[in-house]
This record gives structure tokens, sequence and C-alpha cells, in this order.
């Protein structure tokens, strides 16, 4: 594998400028691809017409990954264990090779889906509901910790929902996996898999 340096040559295609142009290897800041975030002094290709950077090497892969890792905010609840049983019973029935690192894919795509609703406050209010019904008929069963990481958008995300209808972050979630197990697990034929899929395999692509 070539080991590029500061100064050397190249060629990439450039979004700003529309065409293949010539590049040059140089340090510099590069945003995430999301806007949220930058990390610092990474070696990339900068198009020789615009200065814009281009590309980014192998080599910086890791500096860009430690980045993202630090950029991320974390997200812990503790539930029922069924909770987490009907997540990754929907986990299982999307791809059966998914693992705990898909469950917050999951909950993000539905976060983002009732974000979409025309009343998002009382959709989650709805759930939140529902959830609390689901909690009471359980009895006595041991809790689960669901904890992952997440970007800074999806983290405003869940809790711009939670706080617009007076809900906890627990709650939320639990109201979510409530419409998880309405639309993926109890069905014979859930209506839009194929969408869920797709999600699923552009995360973690």
């Amino acid at each position: 594998m070539k080991l590029y340096r500061k100064g050397e040559k190249g060629e990439a295609v450039c979004e700003e400028c529309a065409k293949l142009v010539s590049t040059t290897f140089d340090y510099r800041d590069v945003p995430f691809e999301d806007g949220l975030g930058t990390v610092k002094g990474i070696l990339a290709a900068v198009c020789d017409d615009c200065d814009r950077v281009v590309a980014t090497p192998p080599q910086s892969t890791p500096a860009i990954r430690r980045a993202r890792e630090v950029a991320t905010r974390p997200v812990e609840i503790s539930v029922p264990a069924p909770y987490v049983e009907i997540l990754d019973l929907a986990l299982y029935r999307i791809n059966a090779r998914a693992t705990a690192e898909h469950r917050k894919v999951l909950l993000t795509y539905f976060a983002n889906k009732v974000a979409g609703d025309p009343d998002p406050k009382a959709v989650v209010q709805g759930l939140v509901t529902r959830s609390k019904a689901f909690s009471a008929s359980l009895g006595r069963v041991p809790r689960r910790r669901l904890s992952f990481k997440v970007t800074p958008r999806s983290h405003a995300l869940i809790s711009s929902l939670a706080d617009a209808a007076s809900a906890s972050r627990t709650d939320l979630l639990s109201g979510l996996i409530m419409q998880i197990e309405n639309d993926l697990v109890r069905p014979d034929k859930p209506k839009g898999m194929a969408e869920v899929e797709a999600a699923m395999a552009a995360a973690y692509a």
C-alpha cells in the first residue's frame, strides 16, 4: 500500500469543479460529511484549482475514525429485558447477521420517522403511553442496559423529541421500541421492510 507524503501530486474528481483535477497532498482540517465535527490536521488530496479537499488517503483513515468516535454522543438507558428482546428480534428479522451495534441504527431510523410526522409530539406521547402499559403488564422481569453512541445530530434529535413531549429519554426510546414491534415484529409481512433494510445497509456500507 502506498504511503502518500505532503507535496505529492495526483488526480481526483472535484465536486466543486465538476471535473477531474490535479491534486496536491497537504495537511488540512477536514469536516465530516454530515458537517458535525472536524478531523484536525490530516493528510488529504487538495484540488489545485479551487483549493478544496477532494479525497483522503488510507493512511488518514485511523485519524478520521478516532475523531468520529470523539464526536459521537453516548446514549444509555435501562429497560425491562423484553424491550431489548423485541429490538433484537426486529434486527434478526431484518438481517440474521445483525449485531448489537445495529440497535442504534434502527432506533435512529424510527426516531427520524417520528420526527417526520405532522405531529411528532402526539406520536411520542402515544408511544410513551403504550410503553408504560406494556411495562406494567410485564411483572417482575430482569432489566437490561441499552448503551450506544450516536452522532451529535441523532443525539439532538432524540433529545428534542423527548423534550417536546415532556418525556424522558428512556420513555422515548422505549416508545420507539413499541413502534418497532408494531411495524416489524408483529406483522407477518411488515410494510416498509425494504426501506428499513436499505437504511441499515447504508449505515454499515
